[in-house]
């Protein structure tokens, strides 16, 4: 055992080894968990002031720090095979990649990413000298090909592999974050969905009847398949934006989600049963109570401990009640994806549901957990980030910063305000043209009709390829950025 301290320790000139992979999230022990922390802490991979990220760290780089430590003579050799987002634009393992304990001079990498069929994930090679400091670039060796099967044979591999020799070095955090970096929030985290997402099936008076999302139904694994009807009082209907829903300028629809929330005048707050009860607010109360139930049977052990009802998991981290329902305009982008893309929702113009050719006003609208958001009163504001989000530039210049899967980069969140972006200043002609042709762009894309649902991001920057060429041009300016080719 790795972390046992009374099996005797002998060291070694070499060490070679292919450690997990899994994400400390994916620990379930508490006890585990805890120690984990403490060793992650002892070696440098987080401070304290980070340990927010330590859910996403992969338990990989411990072994790598912990084995160097424990086995590997002074001057010895390490190779371990890594998956490659430790390499990649993560946060999370800035302090890894410097490998201060022990002191690791990292000599080569051996870059896999371009092999295929390898492992479920996009791997490395690491191979460092104990007792070094890592200067940086490092020498990268990179394969390319495709192996007749994952099991090949190092001969059959090193006939059909090519290879390309480059210089490794780390993504740059260094620049100047944006003034609205700690200003965007991620949106409420509305699970489980069929518990929340709706079909409205009609309307009598103030009440809607409504029925669990059939697309979310579709979507959820179990044990959350499960349906709910019922008839809800119209005062908690709302609309959300799911984040593939999102197309640049503008968004595909609309879903509507049954919240038991009330508005305040900086946010909202949660309702409970009794709070329902007393309000004589019966319907969305019995549907409540029926969700609560169904909470309560299916979560996990983890989840009883950490969200004793339903509004606590619905509340998490209080992405739903610090959600301001005065603002105005709502700006939002994917937290997750290829590619990045944004629009501005206005919360006054909120298209209605239609049922029968009747039309339902939703309450208001709340961010889903899949976005990130940012809420505004000033309307050129809101139009003048969009317009930055959906340029070219941005969506590039994150790239290098964005860990990769299987299915190449994915994670976005922060990244696109890691960038010195400055606050909306009205007497900037450079930012009143952003926000110009970003409000225009998103009057064009309201009246796009779309061949294809499933390239309908393409067909609408198709369509709008000189507004974004000019604001890539202006963006480029406004950040002091080189655009491609120049």
């Amino acid at each position: 055992d790795l972390f046992d301290y009374n099996v005797k320790i002998e060291k070694y000139d070499i060490v070679i080894g292919n450690p997990p992979w899994v994400v400390m999230r994916s620990m379930k022990n508490r006890e585990y968990q805890n120690f984990l922390k403490k060793e992650v802490l002892n070696y440098h991979l987080l401070e304290n002031k980070d340990v927010h990220l330590f859910t996403q760290m992969e338990l990989a780089t411990l072994f790598f720090c912990k084995c160097a430590d424990l086995y590997l003579k002074r001057e010895g050799i390490i190779a371990f095979v890594m998956p490659r987002s430790v390499l990649a634009g993560t946060i999370h393992h800035i302090n890894f990649r410097k490998f201060r304990k022990p002191p690791i001079r990292l000599i080569k990498i051996i870059d896999l990413e371009e092999v295929t069929p390898l492992f479920n994930m996009p791997s490395c090679v690491l191979i460092g000298l104990k007792d070094g400091r890592t200067k940086y670039p490092v020498l990268s060796e990179r394969y390319i090909g495709e192996l007749p099967d994952r099991n090949a044979k190092f001969s059959e591999a090193n006939a059909i592999l090519s290879t390309k020799t480059t210089k490794y070095i780390p993504p740059d955090f260094s620049a100047e974050q944006s003034y609205y970096y700690d200003k965007f929030m991620v949106g409420a985290s509305i699970f489980p969905r069929s518990l929340y997402f709706v079909d409205i099936i009609s309307r009598a008076n103030s009440q809607v009847f409504v029925k669990t999302s059939h697309e979310i139904y579709s979507m959820v694994k179990d044990p959350w398949k499960v349906v709910l009807e019922g008839g809800i009082e119209d005062d908690f209907l709302y609309a959300t934006l799911l984040a593939w829903e999102i197309i640049p300028f503008g968004y595909i629809k609309l879903h509507p989600v049954i919240l038991p929330i009330s508005e305040q005048s900086n946010g909202y707050r949660l309702l409970n049963i009794n709070e329902l009860q007393k309000g004589g607010f019966t319907g969305i109360e019995k549907w409540l109570e029926e969700a609560q139930e169904i909470w309560r049977k299916r979560r996990t052990k983890k989840s009883e401990r950490r969200f004793p009802s339903l509004l606590d998991r619905l509340n998490y981290n209080n992405l739903l009640t610090a959600q301001n329902p005065s603002k105005r305009y709502v700006v939002l982008y994917n937290a997750t994806g290829s590619n990045l893309v944004s629009c501005v929702i206005d919360k006054l113009l909120l298209p209605c549901f239609t049922v029968d050719g009747e039309e339902i006003r939703p309450k208001g609208f709340i961010a889903d957990v899949k976005t990130w958001f940012f809420e505004t009163e000033n309307e050129m504001e809101a139009y003048y980030l969009s317009a930055i989000f959906n340029s070219e530039i941005i969506n590039e210049i994150i790239k290098p910063l964005q860990p990769r899967g299987l299915f190449g980069a994915r994670a976005i969140h922060r990244r696109p305000l890691l960038f010195a972006m400055p606050k909306f200043d009205r007497s900037d002609e450079m930012h009143l043209k952003l926000a110009d042709i970003g409000k225009s762009c998103h009057k064009k894309v309201k009246i796009m009709k779309f061949a294809r649902r499933n390239n309908v991001r393409a067909e609408v920057r198709k369509k709008l390829k000189s507004e974004i060429m000019e604001i890539n041009q202006t963006v480029s300016k406004v950040l002091n950025i080189s655009m491609g080719g120049e």
